[in-house]
């Protein structure tokens, strides 16, 4: 019955009784008797009535909640409540046979997908000179993470050094509207997947985080306030680094870059390197359980016969300048450190990588074993170990790149050579190959092959010049999903 067949009933039953009333009142005692038992009539119809409708809302609730069970069932079908780990091994070539570099895949605008035409890894262009900002880069720094937790948002920095965030839709980047106005390279929380690290604020050295859901800014620690007693007056922060529970450290205290010369552990506190070694910081690696800070000094101090790079403990306050092979790009595992240096036993390559644990140090091995044939001396990389789950078995990922200096000859084309590869950090020397980045990193320092990792070790981003052929030779930020 409907809602105005319902109501229907309801005001017969009320009519009758007002008759009732009436007939009551003029002492017509049969009328009154009669409409009596038609008021009755009425009232057990609309009764009726009302028992039926409520059954009929019952059937429907009852079907509402079963419906909503369904689709939360659905739900977690489609997400685990545990998330998938990244992957130990890949479907990719483990093979050592060179395969030179082919001429660069011609182009779309940003959104363009196509596939690497010698691994046949699926690739993403995500910029464009319509993006906005210039020659569009990963960050600089390749320890940042410019993913988020969950691996579904990453930023780029365009040439004035602002983030650009990017989400990902079906394997498609899609720009976000969010501006972080950190004017340091921001790192992603490693907790929330929505809140990011940054640095500024009117005395330009605050840390804060920016969140990309509400648009919320909250300081975390205005160094000013912190440290009262330093002289911070015309200085900035350099880097800020996040990890594992948003353990956190910066690096702050000069008037540019290579004059920093303290450090801030968001557990340990305050540390003057500086009057701790008589160096001066460049830069700075967070070891995955935020328990080791490894410092590297600027070039005029290693020069001068200071340590490239040392080792802060921040739970006994020790300090351990490396001595052994501590040269090249680097990444942190968990309670361990990979470099590209060469060579604890092997005979000398460039393409060589030390593995070692930051409790001793001093205690290395080599990470590729034999070395690639030919012999190649003149060859970088940088690396990132973000998908690290714990206990170092996952592959790091390096974006390699060859190096011919004035008066040498070019080396002969090996395997790894400008590639993005993953390296097995167990010794095997298994390695696999993904993509050809196409970067002639001959052009500056941001036509590096630079690369960040997500957190399930499925996709990474990289900066490409594509030998020069995007307009005006720009850098642009390129998607390869990892198999």
């Amino acid at each position: 019955m409907t809602q105005d067949e319902q109501l229907a009933q309801l005001d017969a039953a009320t009519r009758s009784i007002a008759l009732v009333r009436d007939a009551i009142a003029t002492s017509d005692t049969d009328t009154a008797l009669a409409l009596i038992d038609r008021a009755l009539r009425d009232i057990q119809t609309s009764l009726d009535a009302t028992d039926q409708a409520l059954e009929q809302l019952q059937v429907v609730q009852d079907s509402s909640i079963s419906a909503q069970q369904e689709m939360r069932a659905a739900k977690e079908a489609l997400q685990p409540s545990e998330p998938v780990p990244p992957p130990v091994g890949y479907t990719a070539t483990t093979s050592r046979d060179a395969t030179p570099k082919p001429p660069p895949p011609t182009l779309g605008p940003a959104g363009f997908r196509f596939t690497d035409p010698t691994f046949g890894s699926p690739l993403v262009r995500v910029t464009d000179e319509h993006t906005g900002g210039g020659c569009i880069r990963v960050a600089s720094n390749s320890h940042i993470s410019a993913w988020n937790c969950d691996s579904t948002t990453f930023y780029c920095v365009n040439e004035g050094g602002g983030a650009l965030f990017f989400q990902l839709n079906n394997g498609q980047p899609q720009k976000l509207e969010a501006s972080c106005g950190s004017y340091i390279e921001p790192a992603f929380s490693y907790v929330d997947p929505n809140r990011i690290w940054c640095a500024g604020g009117a005395n330009q050295r605050t840390i804060y985080t920016y969140d990309l859901a509400t648009g919320d800014s909250t300081v975390v620690c205005d160094l000013d306030q912190q440290y009262p007693e330093l002289p911070l007056a015309n200085t900035y922060v350099g880097c800020t680094l996040t990890t594992d529970a948003d353990v956190w450290v910066s690096f702050f205290g000069g008037t540019g870059q290579d004059s920093h010369r303290y450090l801030h552990h968001s557990k340990a506190g305050l540390y003057d390197f500086v009057q701790a070694t008589g160096s001066h910081i460049h830069a700075v690696t967070l070891e995955r359980t935020g328990r080791y800070v490894i410092v590297c000094a600027t070039g005029p101090d290693i020069s001068a016969g200071r340590a490239q790079m040392t080792v802060w403990d921040t739970e006994t306050g020790g300090l351990t300048p490396l001595t052994k092979l501590p040269g090249g790009h680097d990444s942190c595992g968990y309670g361990s450190w990979v470099n590209q240096d060469c060579c604890t036993s092997t005979r000398y390559d460039g393409l060589q990588w030390q593995y070692r644990a930051l409790a001793t140090p001093e205690q290395t091995r080599d990470v590729i074993n034999p070395p690639l044939d030919p012999q190649e001396i003149y060859i970088s990389d940088h690396s990132s170990w973000r998908n690290n789950t714990g206990k170092d078995h996952e592959p790091f990922f390096s974006f390699t790149y060859r190096r011919t200096p004035d008066g040498t000859e070019p080396a002969p084309w090996r395997a790894w050579d400008d590639e993005i590869i993953g390296v097995t950090p167990d010794g095997s020397g298994t390695v696999y190959r993904f993509a050809h980045h196409q970067s002639d990193a001959s052009q500056d320092f941001w036509a590096q092959p630079i690369g960040n990792v997500a957190p399930n070790g499925r996709w990474a981003i990289f900066t490409s010049n594509w030998q020069r052929t995007l307009a005006n030779q720009r850098q642009d930020v390129f998607l390869v999903e990892l198999r």
